[in-house]
């Protein structure tokens, strides 16, 4: 099943006439909110009372979406505005809460969008929190994919605001499950940004989902990769979708950075991913692998021969197009040289020494290169020279005279005393 795309689209809103309608509501309220603002509160309160008072069949629900759209929209404002900003628990709990149980899909999915813009205001009744935070945490299991898409995009202010983690701990692997299922139906950065927030939160207790958390990532960025190159107009939310999976990636990692065992269950699932994007292929994300690559690299009990395959990909890369990467590739080649030092002096084919020099003369005696290009090549000279201290003394010539070399033409001060400090 292709999954479905769900994205804002910006040319899209251009012709939305609820867009237009509240970029001149917020115009108007920022430009002349004095007389305005209260104008504008009292017709959505007015709404809001037609449509309590309103019987069951002929309640105007579509008034009733439009009213909780202006009411979210404009929270920056009201929070920030008396008399409104200590009614706005009241509203909530009043006009918006109830909604969560509403026969409307519409207004289901209204309820969590808003509930979330107003997430991290001050409740006085900590309940009034509680209850809406399960409310949307509900809506993830909603028969309806838009109600459970706002609730996701909700979840994440509601997981930044939750001051007690225990609230949502007990229902976590039930939360991720969910997750899960979605994932498998939408491509939707948002998602993917709830799911970083929930990480970030819980830090190392995420390890028991570590492993199922980046198979579903992983397998959520092939299928944001297969949409893009399949239709170009989703490609570039597919491609910001793919991003978003990387970057949760790399919080994951983080997360359970002091965990090295999982580090090596995990590494079969990124494998490929690494392997494509480290090509010219992964141009749009090549920071974001690079910094995948850097936490296998620094945190796996040793580098496996599968990581090491790597090297040259990266090698390849910054000879040929990815020079404004180096110092991003800086790091994950200093990994492999001082953690796996004893592999990367001995291996000879493929020939690590060699490939490092050709690497590094290529870059240093390049013209039109800028002293700020490459900063990082002297740093890299230091890393070889430290760690391999007494193995590789025959290469201390050639290097000499690259650095000395580059160093009567380096123009700014930084260049030189890295130039400097190699010799």
């Amino acid at each position: 099943m292709m999954p479905f795309f769900l994205h804002t689209d910006i040319i899209e809103d251009l012709y939305s006439p609820r867009t237009a309608a509240m970029d001149f509501v917020s115009e108007l309220v920022r430009k002349r909110g004095k007389g305005n603002l209260q104008k504008f509160i009292q017709f959505i309160v007015e709404i809001f009372m037609r449509y309590n008072e309103a019987s069951i069949e002929v309640k105007p629900y579509r008034q009733k979406d439009g009213a909780l759209l202006a009411i979210g929209t404009l929270c920056d404002r009201l929070k920030q505005t008396d008399p409104y900003k200590a009614e706005l628990e009241r509203m909530l709990v009043q006009h918006v809460f109830p909604e969560f149980s509403s026969h409307v899909g519409h207004l289901r999915a209204k309820a969590a969008w808003v509930a979330g813009q107003y997430a991290h205001i001050t409740f006085s009744d900590q309940d009034n929190f509680r209850k809406a935070m399960h409310c949307v945490i509900s809506g993830l299991r909603d028969p309806e994919l838009p109600v459970r898409v706002d609730s996701v995009f909700a979840l994440r202010s509601f997981v930044e605001a939750c001051k007690d983690l225990d609230e949502i701990r007990p229902i976590l692997p039930q939360l991720l499950d969910e997750f899960f299922k979605l994932m498998g139906e939408v491509e939707n950065e948002d998602l993917v940004f709830t799911l970083e927030t929930i990480v970030d939160r819980f830090g190392e207790e995420m390890a028991p989902y570590a492993l199922g958390l980046c198979q579903s990532l992983a397998a959520a960025f092939w299928r944001c990769m297969a949409s893009s190159e399949a239709d170009d107009e989703v490609e570039d939310s597919g491609a910001l979708a793919a991003v978003g999976c990387l970057r949760a990636l790399s919080t994951i990692l983080e997360s359970i950075s002091s965990l090295p065992h999982l580090f090596i269950q995990i590494e079969p699932t990124l494998l490929p991913i690494l392997r494509r994007m480290l090509t010219s292929d992964g141009q749009d994300v090549y920071e974001e692998v690079l910094e995948i690559v850097s936490y296998l690299t620094f945190y796996s009990p040793t580098i496996s021969l599968d990581m090491w395959s790597l090297w040259p990909l990266m090698m390849e890369a910054l000879n040929d197009w990815a020079i404004d990467f180096f110092e991003n590739i800086l790091v994950p080649l200093d990994n492999y040289i001082s953690r796996g030092t004893e592999h990367f002096v001995t291996c000879k084919d493929p020939d690590y020494q060699q490939s490092l020099w050709k690497g590094l003369s290529s870059v240093m005696t390049d013209q039109n290169m800028e002293d700020s290009d490459i900063v990082p090549a002297p740093k890299l000279i230091e890393v070889f020279f430290q760690n391999c201290k007494g193995q590789v003394d025959h290469w201390v010539e050639p290097y000499l005279r690259l650095t000395i070399d580059r160093l009567r033409r380096a123009e700014k001060p930084y260049l030189k005393s890295l130039l400097v400090q190699v010799v």
